[in-house]
């Protein structure tokens, strides 16, 4: 209601102006009020009012005009712009029609009942004569849910939409039927589609369970899977974490006899063994080395087969070499690499000292060499 009076003032607005302005003109006498036309004012003082000349209006005279105008404005009930354009023979107060739009609704509706006018008009508006060449002149996607909103008045077009896009009835389906969505080459919805049915509807805020029972199988081609085909084409998406702890090494790598020692020492353990840290640990140092160190090497000669503790691991590894290379010679240590710096003819240097009587540098261990060369310094040798 509050746009009827809105509307209505600017029409009041308009005539009380037209009267005044008869009134001045006329203003010169009672005589003139009672017998003057509109005409002959209009010759008398030499204007012109922009009236159709077939209105009539002008052959009335200004008390008629009054009176008719004062018992127009007093029934709203049957006063519409209409009325107003019919009476003073004006086209202009509003345009017949706005972007291709029709304003007969609200042009015929009475003032005390503009609000129903103004909704017959928005209910007149459609996706169809908005985007027309004489509205905005666009073009509309193609798509099934903007071909079905097209001939709707707006408001009803966009809860139509509204209702389409309900993730509580919103169907996978309908992201292909309804909004044109290209599914092709998707296996993932291909196959939530497929299971879409009228009798067993899955709604989109469910795709996210459908899709966790889907199978590898119905998702993946066989090359797309590679390796993994056989292990997973059964398993479902949801299983996956599961599927894949389970798969022995070989299953997803190709291993064979000129694979690395370390691979072919694994290949028959699972992706969850491969989790536990004392698999590595384990582990045989002849069998995960191709080409050992000469000081590893020293100490694999150590091992017999059969006798556990003598077996070299990654875990005591480091405890063997700090054995190995504390009972070792300067000799073994120079043939294992660990002290190229030396040569031979100092390694081979007689030394006589303390209990160490004739021997050879290179005969010494470590420990040993540590204790001639205190012997030495106390004796000032």
């Amino acid at each position: 209601m509050a746009k009827g009076r809105s509307c209505l003032s600017f029409i009041f607005g308009f005539i009380t102006a037209f009267i005044v302005m008869v009134g001045i003109v006329v203003g010169g006498g009672f005589w003139i009020y009672k017998t003057a036309t509109i005409r002959g004012v209009e010759n008398t003082f030499n204007f012109n009012l922009p009236l159709e000349e077939d209105s009539g209006i002008k052959d009335k005279t200004v008390e008629k005009l009054i009176k008719e105008l004062t018992t127009m404005l007093s029934d709203t009930d049957n006063l519409s712009i209409s009325t107003l354009e019919t009476y003073f023979g004006l086209t202009s107060l509003l345009p017949d029609e706005v972007l291709g739009i029709s304003l007969s609704p609200i042009k015929n509706a009475s003032f005390s009942n503009m609000e129903d006018g103004l909704r017959n008009f928005v209910n007149g508006i459609t996706l169809e004569k908005l985007s027309s060449p004489e509205g905005l002149n666009i073009s509309l996607p193609d798509i099934p849910i903007i071909n079905e909103m097209k001939t709707q008045s707006i408001t009803d077009g966009f809860t139509t939409l509204a209702q389409s896009l309900d993730t509580d009835t919103l169907r996978v389906s309908d992201l292909q039927n309804k909004f044109g969505m290209n599914m092709e080459n998707n296996k993932f919805f291909e196959s939530i589609i497929a299971k879409d049915t009228d009798e067993n509807p899955i709604l989109l805020s469910q795709i996210g369970d459908e899709i966790s029972n889907l199978t590898f199988g119905e998702v993946f081609s066989d090359e797309d899977l590679g390796s993994l085909s056989t292990p997973l084409y059964d398993k479902k998406i949801s299983e996956f974490s599961t599927a894949i702890n389970g798969l022995k090494l070989n299953e997803l790598l190709t291993i064979n006899s000129e694979s690395s020692k370390f691979l072919q020492a694994i290949q028959n353990k699972t992706i969850d063994d491969l989790q536990d840290p004392s698999f590595v640990s384990n582990l045989r140092i002849k069998d995960i080395f191709d080409n050992p160190t000469s000081i590893i090497q020293s100490i694999l000669e150590d091992e017999v087969e059969g006798s556990e503790e003598t077996y070299v691991t990654v875990s005591n590894l480091q405890d063997k070499l700090t054995v190995k290379i504390a009972g070792a010679t300067l000799y073994n240590l120079k043939s294992w690499g660990c002290l190229e710096g030396l040569q031979d003819e100092d390694l081979n240097k007689v030394i006589n000292i303390g209990s160490y009587k004739n021997k050879k540098i290179g005969e010494l261990t470590v420990e040993e060499l540590t204790y001639a060369a205190i012997s030495a310094l106390t004796q000032g040798s």
